[in-house]
């Protein structure tokens, strides 16, 4: 079996003391396609935000490749399109 290439384990994200996410767990591994599906406002943008450590997760653990996600460097190896351009 390959690496995972994202793990988020039991994460947990909230803004303003409101819970988004709870108790999440993705593995994606390298040649994957995922689809994450969801009505809105149901945290899909959040979690990826959380992956790519624009939002801070309140439990749980993010890895990228291997590496624990605040520890990750390689940044090139990731490609993000942001759903909208400017200040949020």
């Amino acid at each position: 079996m390959n690496e995972p290439v994202i793990q988020v384990t039991h994460a947990a994200v909230g803004y303003d003391g409101r819970p988004v996410l709870r108790d999440v767990s993705l593995t994606v591994t390298a040649g994957e396609v995922v689809a994450v599906l969801g009505a809105n406002g149901s945290g899909k943008s959040t979690l990826i935000r959380a992956v790519l450590g624009l939002v801070p997760l309140g439990a749980g653990s993010i890895t990228l490749f291997g590496t624990p996600q605040r520890r990750f460097r390689q940044w090139r190896r990731i490609g993000y399109v942001p759903q909208r351009l400017g200040a949020e």
